[in-house]
């Protein structure tokens, strides 16, 4: 539930909700939909793109609008380890407009299409938008208890 974010971001912590926050519904809300919410009243909210290609690759157009949309507050991510399939997969995915391709490593029966995200796109979601997090987390960060 991403509304479980307010207080850490009120305080303003940055923070990356998982899985763009897009899995499950919290008091007949969608968390996307409180993901989004919070987004709008928070710049220091993100959310990884993990854990989704499987079920947005289906929807290429949708999916490839939306990450164009919301590009500034998106980071790419995933929780499937190193397999060098899994990244060609991903890169395909979000980079090109394949359609029709069938990805065994998702483990679904059903067949992928590319978003064709574009180059600027592609370099905030891979890159910049990291180093964003990252360089803000740098600047509040506190030494440790003790230190």
């Amino acid at each position: 539930d991403p509304e479980r974010l307010r207080i850490p971001l009120s305080e303003g912590v940055t923070v990356i909700a998982a899985h763009a926050a897009g899995n499950g519904s919290n008091s007949g809300e969608r968390n996307f939909d409180r993901f989004l919410r919070l987004a709008a009243l928070f710049p220091n909210l993100y959310a990884d793109i993990s854990a989704r290609y499987a079920e947005t690759a289906v929807t290429p157009r949708f999916a490839g609008q939306f990450l164009t949309r919301h590009q500034d507050r998106l980071v790419y991510g995933t929780d499937m380890g190193f397999d060098p399939d899994m990244y060609r997969t991903t890169f395909r995915i979000l980079e090109t407009l394949d359609e029709h391709f069938y990805a065994p490593i998702f483990g679904y029966h059903w067949s992928y299409s590319g978003f064709g995200l574009a180059s600027p796109v592609l370099e905030k979601v891979y890159r910049t938008n990291a180093q964003r997090v990252a360089k803000a987390a740098a600047a509040t960060a506190r030494p440790a208890a003790g230190r």
